[in-house]
């Protein structure tokens, strides 16, 4: 399991170290120095893990064997060097990227990483930061910030295979959306701090949003767990949340992290098909078991 080191979860870019952590007995840790900031941390179609170097405008690529110590990290260097990579996905033979400082998304074939088309998101002055696979693996989400004189409105976008964009605007002009991920159910879920909710997002665009019973818990990440249901960490109040889709709705239900004060932050399924978090607070990584 990877991931990248921040120093808070309102930090979309990490500090440029990585982090590899073993799931075996006992778990062990090793890590890694990027000279960038980092962000955007995933798996590639080669089994690869992609990262993005912020501000260093490379995506970086670590190729199996990936339990090698020092890892062999590749760079690929993106032009023009005014891009800032946030998000990353892989797709279709191709690396995916939102580039938060021109408002695009990048396309890197996997077969001529030399080559790197751009596609103009339409929000004006957009900024395109966290990405996703989509549910349908025929498109990419992600989402889009419009700064504005008082303050920032937000999007969802979608960019299909052959580079068509379609933008969502979330109806709430509070909402600060942080993470995203697909659901089970073929939507697109993801989290906002500032209203204490959880969006679902249709393909055909339209909204919901549920309520989490904990007052000011501040949602930040989200991954869609191996049992059908979604995992969340609430950084506030130090629980992962998750999620249950019915017939009937939708059904939230908290579990305490047993740090109090531990912060969880970002949130991934592991290898082991259990939920591994990082407590940014107590400077841990945490592991919900999961049971059918």
């Amino acid at each position: 399991m990877w991931f990248i080191e921040t120093t808070s979860p309102d930090e979309e870019v990490g500090s440029g170290q990585i982090y590899r952590m073993t799931i075996r007995d006992p778990i062990s840790f090793t890590s890694t120095f990027v000279q960038s900031s980092l962000a955007g941390i995933t798996t590639g179609q080669l089994g690869e893990i992609l990262f993005a170097e912020t501000d260093r405008a490379k995506i970086g690529r670590i190729f199996p064997p990936i339990d090698q110590t020092p890892p062999q990290i590749e760079e690929i260097a993106i032009s023009p060097e005014t891009v800032q990579p946030r998000g990353v996905a892989s797709l279709d033979d191709a690396i995916w990227f939102t580039s938060f400082s021109t408002g695009q998304i990048g396309r890197i074939p996997l077969n001529s990483i030399e080559t790197i088309t751009y596609f103009d998101i339409k929000t004006p002055r957009g900024r395109p930061s966290a990405m996703t696979i989509g549910p349908d693996s025929k498109s990419l989400y992600f989402i889009i910030e419009a700064p504005n004189e008082e303050s920032s409105s937000y999007s969802i976008g979608r960019i299909d295979l052959n580079g068509d964009i379609t933008e969502f605007p979330i109806p709430d002009a509070a909402s600060r959306p942080k993470a995203i991920t697909a659901g089970p159910d073929g939507n697109i879920w993801f989290t906002d701090p500032a209203l204490n909710s959880i969006w679902r997002l249709t393909p055909e665009g339209s909204f919901a949003s549920f309520t989490i019973s904990t007052e000011g818990s501040e949602p930040t990440g989200i991954v869609a767990g191996p049992d059908g249901k979604l995992y969340f960490t609430e950084f506030k109040t130090s629980r992962i949340g998750v999620i249950t889709i019915t017939t009937d709705g939708v059904i939230i239900n908290e579990i305490p992290t047993p740090s109090q004060d531990s912060g969880p932050s970002g949130i991934t399924v592991g290898s082991d098909g259990n939920i591994w978090f990082i407590e940014t607070n107590a400077l841990r990584i945490g592991r919900l078991v999961w049971r059918m």
